[in-house]
């Protein structure tokens, strides 16, 4: 797990509700570890995929949270063309788009 996916994992413990770890203590066993680790990791996961469509195509979010690291996204016409088109139809496709790299 990368260390973004478990900043947002440890966040998710610090704001679980003190009943939820009340009653998973109260389990107790394997079931506890289960229902902290398992279910945060599965909250965590619930965030993300909530969260991820929003973040690419944000790009004033992204300047302000990247500043000086910021690269603007490719052209998304280029990318297509460069990942699902035939290596003999990508030239074309370049020439019709005023490409020249």
């Amino acid at each position: 797990m990368g260390h973004v996916h478990y900043s947002r994992h440890e966040f998710l413990h610090l704001v679980t509700h003190p009943n939820y770890n009340r009653m998973a203590a109260a389990v107790g066993g394997s079931a506890n570890q289960i229902l902290i680790e398992g279910m945060t990791d599965h909250m965590r996961d619930q965030v993300w995929q909530a969260l991820r469509p929003g973040l690419g195509g944000n790009t004033g979010l992204r300047q302000r949270v990247e500043g000086a690291h910021f690269q603007a996204p490719p052209d998304s016409r280029r990318v297509r063309a460069a990942l699902f088109l035939r290596p003999e139809r990508r030239c074309r496709h370049d020439r019709r788009d005023g490409y020249r790299g």
